[in-house]
């Protein structure tokens, strides 16, 4: 049996051990607390870590794809509407103009009129002379006219044709048209037996075959009736011989004219013209 003393010590010792116990479990408890807390803290800091780079990677994704659609979508055009205010602002009075007035606004304006048309005038006949000028001067370097042009024509052609162009150049600034039609009508005579005689080599051959081949149908035509017999005939033998005998004249006429006209140089003036041949082509065809 103890005594209250010694249960009271028996006491206090186990309070002291149950106290010390504790307090080394709940010390371990502690430490293993803080390294599981320093553990959590750990992970939870790479977490957060990871979260943020993956949080910045989607808005940055996001941030590019807002900017590609905003690249594909279109531009609205936008109309803005504004009221436009006006203000009437009405003059009475008497502006019936007289008759003077208009009169001489009517001179005014058929002056205007008259000097508009001779500068048109002036301007058009100043394009002719020029391209005159020019179509000449390519011309004389053609075939067909240098063979036809004799050396005296081609020397006061080309003469002429430096005087009026220096004339264009340097003097016919103030010039009416009457002045620039002058000068045209000048070269245009000076160069028409060139280019009379021109168009006539080139016309000639096609002339000259119309009326060949006119000549074959008419011989065809008066064989075909002189084998008509006379019940039948509705020509009469002066109508028969008559075309006969043009139809010969005709054939000696252009065959001796041929010849003559080859004999001839292409710078004289020609001997069969193409208004001949087409006059006893027409001839012929009556008949």
């Amino acid at each position: 049996n103890l005594s209250a003393n010694e249960t009271e010590n028996v006491n206090g010792t186990e309070y002291e051990d149950t106290l010390k116990t504790n307090t080394t479990d709940d010390f371990e408890s502690g430490k293993n607390l803080n390294h599981t807390g320093s553990n959590l803290n750990n992970f939870t800091d790479t977490n957060s870590t990871d979260n943020k780079n993956e949080s910045l990677n989607a808005s940055m994704e996001m941030n590019q794809n807002d900017t590609r659609k905003s690249f594909q979508k279109e531009i609205k055009k936008k109309i803005v509407k504004e009221e436009i205010i006006t203000n009437v602002e009405q003059l009475d009075g008497d502006f019936q103009l007289s008759s003077e007035t208009i009169s001489a606004s009517q001179r005014k304006l058929d002056t205007l009129n008259e000097r508009e048309q001779d500068k048109l005038k002036r301007d058009q006949m100043k394009n002719a002379l020029e391209s005159f000028i020019h179509e000449t001067k390519d011309k004389l370097n053609q075939d067909d006219y240098s063979q036809s042009v004799t050396n005296d024509e081609r020397e006061n052609i080309e003469k002429e044709l430096r005087t009026v162009s220096e004339w264009l150049d340097y003097e016919s600034d103030s010039e009416q048209a009457s002045t620039f039609e002058e000068k045209l009508t000048k070269l245009s005579g000076q160069t028409k037996d060139l280019f009379e005689r021109v168009r006539e080599h080139r016309e000639r051959p096609e002339a000259l075959s119309s009326l060949t081949s006119m000549l074959n149908i008419a011989d065809m035509f008066h064989t075909n009736a002189m084998n008509v017999s006379k019940d039948e005939q509705i020509f009469t033998d002066v109508e028969l011989s008559t075309l006969k005998k043009l139809i010969d004249d005709t054939k000696t006429w252009m065959n001796d004219q041929i010849r003559e006209q080859d004999s001839l140089p292409r710078t004289a003036n020609p001997l069969l013209t193409v208004r001949i041949i087409v006059e006893k082509t027409m001839l012929v065809d009556r008949e």
